[in-house]
Protein backbone atom coordinates (compact mmCIF):
# COMPACT_ATOMS: atom_id res chain seq x y z
CA UNK A 1 0.00 0.00 0.00
CA UNK A 2 1.46 3.43 -1.17
CA UNK A 3 0.39 6.84 0.74
CA UNK A 4 1.11 9.97 -0.84
CA UNK A 5 0.08 13.86 0.31
CA UNK A 6 -0.61 16.14 -2.28
CA UNK A 7 -2.04 20.06 -2.61
CA UNK A 8 -5.87 20.72 -3.64
CA UNK A 9 -6.03 21.83 -7.22
CA UNK A 10 -2.26 20.86 -8.20
CA UNK A 11 -1.22 18.00 -10.62
CA UNK A 12 -0.08 14.28 -9.96
CA UNK A 13 2.07 12.97 -12.30
CA UNK A 14 4.88 9.93 -12.35
CA UNK A 15 5.61 6.92 -13.68
CA UNK A 16 3.88 3.33 -14.51
CA UNK A 17 6.11 0.99 -13.70
CA UNK A 18 5.76 -2.77 -14.65
CA UNK A 19 6.41 -4.78 -11.59
CA UNK A 20 7.13 -1.76 -9.51
CA UNK A 21 10.42 -1.43 -11.09
CA UNK A 22 12.15 1.71 -13.19
CA UNK A 23 14.39 0.02 -14.94
CA UNK A 24 12.41 -2.38 -16.67
CA UNK A 25 11.45 -2.11 -20.49
CA UNK A 26 8.63 -3.50 -22.05
CA UNK A 27 7.47 -2.58 -25.47
CA UNK A 28 3.71 -2.27 -25.68
CA UNK A 29 0.86 -3.42 -28.40
CA UNK A 30 0.33 -0.73 -31.07
CA UNK A 31 -3.14 1.33 -30.26
CA UNK A 32 -2.78 0.32 -26.58
CA UNK A 33 -4.21 2.63 -23.83
CA UNK A 34 -3.15 4.15 -20.41
CA UNK A 35 -6.32 4.95 -18.06
CA UNK A 36 -5.54 6.57 -14.79
CA UNK A 37 -8.48 7.64 -12.36
CA UNK A 38 -8.22 9.39 -9.47
CA UNK A 39 -10.76 7.90 -7.01
CA UNK A 40 -12.93 8.98 -4.38
CA UNK A 41 -13.79 5.88 -1.95
CA UNK A 42 -14.83 7.62 0.95
CA UNK A 43 -17.95 5.85 1.48
CA UNK A 44 -17.65 2.36 3.25
CA UNK A 45 -19.34 -0.98 1.24
CA UNK A 46 -20.03 1.91 -1.69
CA UNK A 47 -18.06 1.77 -4.95
CA UNK A 48 -15.33 4.62 -5.62
CA UNK A 49 -16.07 7.95 -7.28
CA UNK A 50 -14.05 8.53 -10.16
CA UNK A 51 -13.54 12.03 -10.18
CA UNK A 52 -11.10 12.92 -12.54
CA UNK A 53 -9.52 11.07 -15.75
CA UNK A 54 -6.33 11.26 -17.60
CA UNK A 55 -6.18 8.70 -21.18
CA UNK A 56 -3.24 8.62 -22.44
CA UNK A 57 -2.54 6.88 -26.06
CA UNK A 58 0.46 6.25 -28.57
CA UNK A 59 2.34 4.47 -25.58
CA UNK A 60 5.50 2.93 -26.65
CA UNK A 61 6.64 1.37 -23.44
CA UNK A 62 7.20 1.19 -19.34
CA UNK A 63 8.11 3.24 -17.98
CA UNK A 64 4.80 4.97 -19.34
CA UNK A 65 5.13 8.74 -17.88
CA UNK A 66 1.40 10.02 -16.49
CA UNK A 67 -0.13 13.39 -15.18
CA UNK A 68 -4.00 13.69 -13.76
CA UNK A 69 -5.19 17.28 -12.29
CA UNK A 70 -6.48 17.35 -8.73
CA UNK A 71 -9.70 18.74 -8.85
CA UNK A 72 -9.95 22.29 -6.47
CA UNK A 73 -12.97 21.20 -4.59
CA UNK A 74 -12.27 18.21 -3.53
CA UNK A 75 -12.40 17.99 0.42
CA UNK A 76 -8.74 16.70 2.31
CA UNK A 77 -10.86 14.61 4.76
CA UNK A 78 -11.62 12.24 2.94
CA UNK A 79 -10.72 9.09 1.23
CA UNK A 80 -8.47 9.19 -2.34
CA UNK A 81 -7.15 6.46 -4.83
CA UNK A 82 -5.46 6.24 -8.24
CA UNK A 83 -6.13 3.09 -10.60
CA UNK A 84 -4.36 2.63 -13.89
CA UNK A 85 -5.15 0.69 -16.99
CA UNK A 86 -3.18 -0.17 -19.75
CA UNK A 87 -6.12 -1.90 -22.41
CA UNK A 88 -6.28 -3.05 -26.22
CA UNK A 89 -9.47 -2.80 -27.87
CA UNK A 90 -11.13 -2.79 -24.35
CA UNK A 91 -9.12 -5.61 -23.66
CA UNK A 92 -7.17 -5.48 -20.28
CA UNK A 93 -3.58 -6.11 -20.27
CA UNK A 94 -2.36 -4.09 -17.22
CA UNK A 95 -3.46 -2.48 -14.02
CA UNK A 96 -2.15 -2.15 -10.52
CA UNK A 97 -2.78 -4.59 -8.10
CA UNK A 98 -1.99 -2.67 -5.20
CA UNK A 99 -4.43 0.30 -3.79
CA UNK A 100 -2.24 3.75 -4.20
CA UNK A 101 -3.77 5.69 -1.55
CA UNK A 102 -3.47 9.54 -1.67
CA UNK A 103 -3.92 11.94 0.75
CA UNK A 104 -4.71 15.75 0.09
CA UNK A 105 -2.45 18.23 2.53
CA UNK A 106 -0.49 21.16 2.10
CA UNK A 107 3.10 21.07 1.37
CA UNK A 108 3.63 17.65 -0.07
CA UNK A 109 4.75 15.94 -3.23
CA UNK A 110 3.31 15.46 -6.39
CA UNK A 111 5.32 12.42 -7.77
CA UNK A 112 3.67 9.00 -7.57
CA UNK A 113 4.91 5.67 -9.64
CA UNK A 114 2.18 3.36 -9.69
CA UNK A 115 3.38 -0.08 -10.03
CA UNK A 116 1.39 -2.46 -12.68
CA UNK A 117 1.23 -6.16 -13.17
CA UNK A 118 0.69 -7.76 -16.76
CA UNK A 119 -2.92 -9.66 -15.99
CA UNK A 120 -2.38 -12.33 -18.61
CA UNK A 121 1.11 -13.30 -16.71
CA UNK A 122 -0.79 -13.59 -13.40
CA UNK A 123 -3.90 -15.33 -14.76
CA UNK A 124 -2.00 -18.06 -16.17
CA UNK A 125 -0.58 -19.19 -12.19
CA UNK A 126 -3.90 -20.26 -11.39
CA UNK A 127 -4.72 -22.42 -15.20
Amino acid sequence: MFFVILLVGEIIHGRILLDGDPYRYNRLPIDSILTVQLQDGSLADAPTTVLRVAEFSHLVAFPIFYEIEIPADISPALSYSLLARITKDEKLLYTNEEYISVQIQADSSTKIDIPVIDVNLSLNIFI
